[in-house]
């Protein structure tokens, strides 16, 4: 993943399963050709939440539109969306 940082760790366990982090920021797209383990879907969406937060802190470009699409092994199509947009006036 060409200049994110994802702010989760690998997992350890064979338990773990990989997920992928796609990122549109304002129309361009970064697909993760990479992925990161984790223990579930639930901890995939945090990551994702996170990470959009902590890029829209680093960049104080305005307006933003970040859209995080987290996929797994299954397939091209995300198992989850996350989506911040911000705007300043």
């Amino acid at each position: 993943m060409s200049g994110l940082q994802l702010f989760g760790h690998p997992g350890r366990s064979g338990l773990n399963a990989r997920f992928y982090f796609d990122v549109t920021t304002d129309g361009v797209t970064a697909a993760d050709p990479d992925g990161l383990d984790l223990p579930s879907l639930d901890a995939a969406r945090k990551e994702a939440r996170t990470t959009a937060a902590e890029m829209a802190k680093e960049d104080e470009a305005c307006p933003k539109d970040i859209t995080i699409g987290v996929r797994d092994r299954s397939g091209p199509a995300p198992v989850a969306t996350v989506r911040l947009s911000l705007r300043c006036e």
